[in-house]
C-alpha cells in the first residue's frame, strides 16, 4: 500500500494495548505512558479468561492508577493484540483522546427484554454531541438483532460498533464498566464530541449459492421448515449429510445468507434438532427468502486487500477489530492476515463476537461471520499506512487454486437467479391469466360468482339483489341449449346497460342467475326504486333467436344488510319464487323462524341418525386414463333416512357445523374407510375440511389409522380448497406429518375461487382434483379448456398429479384425456354406492 501518512504528524487519540500480567506490570505500563496524567481515557478490556476475581483485581488496578478511565470490558473465548488472535489472556486497551468525553453504563438483563435492554443503555449513555456508542452484551439470553434495534431507536444516525460476548467454553459471559460486572446484561460507552472523526468497515464476502428458498415455519433463531420441508432435510439434500454432521464448523462454512438492506448477511447454524429444525445465531423470520452461503478463502482474502485501500484513505488515529468468532473458526491461521496488516504503525486491539454490531451506509445490522472496524481520530488529517507485505506472507498458492472453482459457483449461481426470475414471471403471468379466467363468465364476459364475493369483502358493500329466470328448465328444453345460452347473453347485455345507468354492478351466477350489487353512494330507498322497476322492463321486452320471439319473467330477492348477503338474498329469493311474488326484500323477523325451523329439524335427523347407525360411507371409482382401470376409490358421506331413503350431504353437514356433530361425523368417516380398505389393494381418498385439520382429535384418529400395516402408502386426504387455508401453517404441519407415514394429500374442488399457482407452491400436495364446475362442459367450453391446461401444465412441472371431477360423458372424458389428465372421476365411471365394483377393474367401454 502508498503511504499516505503526513510526515512529521502527531497523533492526538492515541492507543496504547498490553497483556494482563498482574497488578505490578499494569502500573509500570500505565507509568510509562503516562496514562495515569489524562483526564479522556477509554478503556476496553477484552478477557480470554472468565475469573471473575481477576476481572475484579483488573479494573481496580485500572481504577486506582487512572481514576478519570471510563472502562468497558467483556469476556471472550479469543482477543486481538498487535493484530493477532490470542486465547488465554486479557487484553486492556487505553485510548486517549483531547478533545472527545467519554460515558459508560453497565444494565442487567433484568426483564428478559433484548429491544428494552438496548433503549435503556443507550438512554443511560448518549449525548447531543455523541459521534459513536461501542456496546458489548453478553450473549445468554439476549436477542442481538432486538437488542441493537432498541439502541437505534433513539440512535439514528450514530455509529454503532461491538457485539455479542464470545463465549469462553462453557463458562458465563461477563460485561463490566468502572462501577458494575453484569453476568447477564450489556455494558456501553459514548464518545462525545464535535472534533472526533468515526470511520466503520467491514469484511465478509461469503457469497450465496444455489437457488432462493423461504423459510416456511420460524420462531426466532430456530427454523423448523424450509420450502415446507423439515431444514435438516433441506441442508441434507443440497448439502450432504456430512454437513449436518459436522454441526457446528460446517454452519460457519455453509451458513443460511438473508438479503438485508440491499446486503447479504448470514445466520450460522449451530446445531439440528430431533424434529428436523436448526438453530442459528440470530433471528430468521417466518417467510424470509434464505440462501446457502458459500465461504471461499481467496474471495474472502481478495476483499480484505479493498478495505486495506479503503482504510488508508480515511483520517484514523486508532482503529479497534470485533470480528466474529465463527470467522476464525473457519479462517483459522488466515484470520492474522486481514488483521496483522492494520497494526503497521499504529496498535490494534480487539476481540471475538458471537454476532457484531455492524454500522454502514446510516444502517445498524446485527451480522456475523464479519471482521468489523471502528476508527477513530480528532485530527481529519492523520492517516496510517497497511503493510502488504503481511498479507501476502499468509496468501500462499494453494488458496489461489480455490478461484476457478468459487468463479464456477458464483456464475452457476447467477444463472441459476436469472432463470429463477424467469420462472416467478411466468408463474405471475399464468397466475394472472387464471385469475381472470377465474373471475370472468364465459359466455356472457361479466364477472362472475367469485369476483363478486371478493367485491363485498374488498369494496365493503352492503346492497345485493338476485336475479332469476322463471321457467328458465323449460326453456332450455323446450328450445334447446343454444336459445338458452342467447337469452342469457341477452340478458345479461341487458342488465349491464341498466346497471351503467343506475350505479350498480353485474355479475353472472351460476346457471340462470344474475347479480347486481349496489355502490356504497345509493341509498337503501334508491336501490329498492331501482330494482322495482326491473320486472317489469325485462317482461315487456321480447327476446329473439333466429325466427324466435320469447318473454320471459323474472323473480328478484333482495337484500339490505352487513354480513351473508348472497345467503339472505337468495332466501329472499325462494320466497319470492315460493309466493309468486317479482320481487322480495330480506326481513330477520319473516326468514329467521323458518332457518331456526329448518336447523332444528334436520339437527334432530342427524343426531338420531348417528345414535342408529345410519351415518354410512358410499364409494365413487377413480379411473386411472393411462391404465384404463379403475385404482383408486373416493369416500362420501351419506345419512340414510328413517324411511330407507339416501340423503346427499348437501342437506346436513352445514347443520352438523354449526351444531358441532360435525367431528362426530368425521370419525365416523375415517373408521369406516380404514376398515373398508384395510383388506384391499386399492388407494382410498378421504375428505377433509379446515376445521378437521385444526382439530386434534381428528389428527389423532388419522395417526393411529395410518399406523395400520400397509394402509398409509395407500390413503390419501383431500382438502376441500373451496373453503379456503387461512391457517397455512397448521396445514403445512399435518400434510408434512402425514407425508411422513407415506400417506397422500389431495386439493378437492381446485378452481372454486381461492386457487392459484402460488397456492400451489406453498402446499406440498400430490394431487389436485379439478373441481366439476370446470370439466362438466369442458369438451365445448373453450375457457373451461385453458383454464385446465393453465392448471395441468403448472401441475406438471411441479409432479402434481391431477384428477378430473364431473367426467359424465364420453366427449368429456376423451377431452380430459387428450389434455393429458392422469385420472377421472364421475358417473361416466359409475355413481357413488355404498359397495366397491368389486375385483373386476377394466371398464371396456372406456378403453
Amino acid at each position: 500500500m502508498d503511504n499516505f501518512a503526513l510526515e512529521g504528524q502527531v497523533n492526538i487519540v492515541q492507543t496504547f494495548n498490553t497483556i494482563y500480567r498482574g497488578k505490578e506490570n499494569l502500573r509500570n505500563f500505565i507509568r510509562k505512558n503516562e496514562i495515569y496524567k489524562e483526564k479522556n481515557v477509554l478503556v476496553q478490556a477484552f478477557c480470554g479468561l472468565t475469573d471473575k476475581e481477576i476481572i475484579l483485581e483488573l479494573r481496580n488496578t485500572i481504577c486506582e492508577l487512572t481514576p478519570e478511565a471510563r472502562i468497558v470490558g467483556t469476556t471472550s473465548d479469543s482477543v486481538i493484540y498487535e493484530g493477532k488472535s490470542m486465547q488465554g489472556v486479557c487484553i486492556i486497551s487505553f485510548t486517549i483522546f483531547e478533545h472527545t468525553t467519554i460515558t459508560t453504563s453497565c444494565m442487567d438483563n433484568v426483564n428478559l427484554d433484548s429491544y428494552a435492554l438496548g433503549k435503556n443503555l443507550v438512554k443511560e449513555i448518549i449525548k447531543s454531541n455523541s459521534k459513536a456508542l461501542i456496546m458489548f452484551a453478553t450473549s445468554q439470553d439476549i436477542n442481538g438483532e432486538e437488542f441493537l434495534d432498541g439502541a437505534d431507536s433513539i440512535s439514528k444516525g450514530i455509529v454503532k460498533a461491538g457485539g455479542l460476548s464470545g463465549k469462553v467454553r462453557d463458562a458465563d459471559d461477563i460485561v463490566f464498566t468502572e462501577n458494575k460486572i453484569s453476568f447477564n446484561g450489556a455494558v456501553g460507552v459514548s464518545l462525545n464530541s464535535e472534533e472526533l472523526y468515526i470511520y466503520t468497515d467491514y469484511n465478509f464476502d461469503w457469497v450465496p449459492i444455489g437457488k432462493e428458498h423461504t423459510v416456511t415455519y420460524a420462531d426466532k433463531n430456530i427454523v423448523y421448515t424450509i420450502d415446507n420441508i423439515p431444514a435438516v432435510d433441506v441442508y441434507k439434500r443440497y448439502l450432504g449429510e456430512e454437513v449436518i454432521d459436522g454441526l457446528p464448523e460446517s454452519g460457519v462454512e455453509y451458513p443460511l445468507m438473508l438479503l438485508k438492506n440491499d446486503r447479504y448477511i448470514s445466520r450460522v447454524v449451530s446445531k439440528h434438532c430431533e424434529n428436523g429444525a436448526v438453530i442459528c445465531n440470530a433471528t430468521v423470520a417466518e417467510g424470509e427468502k434464505v440462501w446457502f452461503g458459500y465461504g471461499n478463502l481467496n474471495n474472502i482474502l481478495e476483499s480484505s486487500k479493498r478495505m486495506f485501500k479503503r482504510i488508508t484513505n480515511q483520517p484514523i488515529e486508532s482503529l479497534f477489530i470485533y470480528s466474529c468468532a465463527a470467522r476464525l473458526r473457519f479462517l483459522r491461521l488466515l484470520a492474522n492476515c486481514e488483521m496483522e496488516p492494520l497494526n503497521y504503525d499504529i496498535s490494534v486491539s480487539g476481540f471475538f463476537t458471537y454476532g457484531e454490531f455492524n454500522y454502514s451506509g446510516n444502517i445498524s445490522q446485527f451480522v456475523s461471520q464479519n471482521m468489523a472496524v471502528i476508527a477513530i481520530s480528532e485530527s481529519s488529517r492523520a492517516r496510517i499506512i497497511v503493510d502488504d507485505s503481511k498479507f501476502f506472507r499468509y496468501y500462499d498458492n494453494n488458496i489461489k487454486t480455490d478461484k476457478a472453482l468459487y468463479n464456477l459457483i458464483k456464475a452457476t449461481t447467477d444463472e441459476l437467479n436469472q432463470l429463477n426470475m424467469s420462472l416467478e414471471e411466468l408463474v405471475e403471468e399464468k397466475t394472472y391469466e387464471l385469475k381472470n379466467q377465474f373471475y370472468v363468465d364465459s359466455l356472457t364476459r361479466l364477472p362472475n360468482r367469485i369476483k363478486l364475493l371478493e367485491d363485498i369483502d374488498e369494496l365493503k358493500l352492503n346492497k345485493i339483489a338476485i336475479v332469476n329466470i322463471d321457467g328458465f328448465r323449460e326453456i332450455n328444453d323446450f328450445f334447446g341449449n343454444k336459445v338458452g345460452d342467447a337469452i342469457l347473453l341477452e340478458l345479461g347485455r341487458r342488465l349491464k346497460e341498466f346497471g351503467d345507468e343506475n350505479g350498480l354492478k353485474v355479475y353472472r351466477l351460476p346457471s340462470d342467475e344474475f347479480g347486481l350489487l349496489a355502490d356504497a353512494a345509493i341509498s337503501s330507498s334508491q336501490f329498492i326504486s331501482n330494482i322495482e322497476i326491473l320486472p317489469h322492463k325485462i317482461k315487456k321486452e321480447y327476446f329473439y333467436y333466429h325466427n324466435h320471439e320469447l318473454l320471459i319473467n323474472v323473480s328478484i330477492g333482495m337484500v339490505l344488510g352487513e354480513n351473508s348477503l348472497i345467503e339472505k338474498a337468495n332466501m329472499a329469493l325462494n320466497w319470492a319464487k315460493k309466493n309468486k311474488e317479482s320481487i322480495k326484500v330480506y326481513n330477520d323477523d319473516i326468514f329467521l323462524l323458518q332457518g331456526y325451523e329448518n336447523n332444528l329439524m334436520w339437527s334432530k335427523k342427524l343426531s338420531k341418525a348417528i345414535e342408529d347407525g345410519r351415518i354410512v360411507t358410499f364409494f365413487q371409482p377413480i379411473y386411472n386414463n393411462c391404465t384404463n382401470k379403475i385404482e383408486k376409490y373416493e369416500s362420501l358421506i351419506r345419512m340414510i333416512d328413517e324411511d330407507n331413503k339416501v340423503i346427499s350431504p348437501m342437506s346436513f353437514l352445514d347443520v352438523s357445523k354449526r351444531t358441532r356433530l360435525y367431528p362426530q361425523l368425521t370419525k365416523i368417516v375415517v373408521n369406516r374407510t380404514f376398515e373398508v380398505f384395510h383388506e384391499t389393494d386399492y388407494e382410498f381418498s378421504v375428505n377433509l375440511s379446515v376445521q378437521d385439520v385444526m382439530d386434534e382429535e381428528i389428527r389423532k384418529l388419522i395417526r393411529e389409522r395410518l399406523s395400520y400395516k400397509g394402509v398409509a402408502c395407500r390413503a390419501v386426504f383431500e382438502i376441500v380448497e373451496s373453503e379456503g387455508i387461512e391457517n397455512y401453517k397448521e396445514v403445512v404441519d399435518f400434510i408434512n406429518e402425514i407425508h411422513q407415514y407415506g400417506a397422500k394429500v389431495a386439493i378437492d374442488d381446485f378452481g372454486t375461487g381461492y386457487s392459484n399457482f402460488e397456492y400451489l407452491l406453498r402446499l406440498n400436495v400430490d394431487y389436485i382434483k379439478i373441481d366439476g364446475s370446470m370439466i362438466k362442459n369442458i369438451d365445448k367450453d373453450v375457457s373451461a379448456q385453458l383454464v385446465t391446461e393453465a392448471i395441468v401444465n403448472f401441475a406438471s412441472k411441479l409432479e402434481i398429479k391431477v384428477i378430473a371431477e364431473f367426467v359424465h360423458s364420453e366427449s368429456v372424458y376423451n377431452k380430459v384425456k387428450q389434455m393429458g389428465i392422469e385420472f377421472s372421476q364421475g358417473y361416466y365411471f359409475g355413481q357413488p354406492k355404498p359397495n366397491l365394483l368389486g375385483d373386476t377393474r377394466d371398464a371396456e367401454h372406456m378403453k
